[in-house]
């Protein structure tokens, strides 16, 4: 039965050549007793690792198309899993002003007007309160900058310091934000 037992060594500059080389001892056996050694001279010359250029052509073409093959994975299951769809439905920028009237023994109302931002669809808004709200002049279409909308207060009393808020809603209806938020003034 052979065996081997292999030496590693960094020698610098052999008599015969010049330069660094790597020097691997094998010391073969067979049947537990010593045979001999071989010795191997491996060329560390460091301007020649850099000028030799065998395989890099393969290994960069291995890398590449693994890289092409997890961005093409990631792409295709966001698709699938549907991620990419919700990050266009975000919520839109924009700020409305809130005015509110008293009206001695009738309801009293708060007139919602855009003022400066995005262009919203109407459908996606939502008029809410703490207290009952009925709209008497709702937004048209399309809700841009001067556009206003008038909500009865249907509630017992005055107004007195509840909350209104403008609220987006997404098409898919997975995500909503308040674009705005007033408190009424206080009786």
């Amino acid at each position: 039965m052979s065996a081997a037992r292999f030496y590693i060594g960094l020698r610098d500059q052999p008599a015969t050549r010049g330069g660094a080389f790597l020097c691997v001892r094998r010391a073969d056996y067979s049947d537990g007793m010593f045979i001999g050694f071989r010795v191997l001279y491996i060329n560390m010359d460091v301007s020649e690792l850099f000028t030799d250029e065998s395989a890099v052509s393969p290994v960069i073409g291995v890398i590449l198309m693994v890289a092409i093959t997890v961005i093409l994975a990631a792409v295709i299951g966001s698709f699938v899993l549907n991620l990419g769809g919700s990050l266009q439905q975000s919520a839109p920028q924009a700020s409305f002003d809130f005015d509110y009237t008293t009206n001695a023994g009738a309801d009293d109302t708060v007139d919602i007007t855009h003022q400066t931002g995005d262009t919203i669809e109407a459908a996606r808004l939502n008029v809410t309160s703490s207290v009952p709200l009925s709209a008497t002049a709702s937004w048209s279409n399309t809700v841009g900058a001067g556009d206003t909308a008038t909500y009865n207060y249907t509630g017992s009393g005055d107004w007195d310091g509840e909350t209104v808020r403008v609220v987006w809603t997404s098409e898919s209806e997975e995500n909503s934000a308040t674009l705005s938020t007033s408190t009424a003034p206080s009786a």
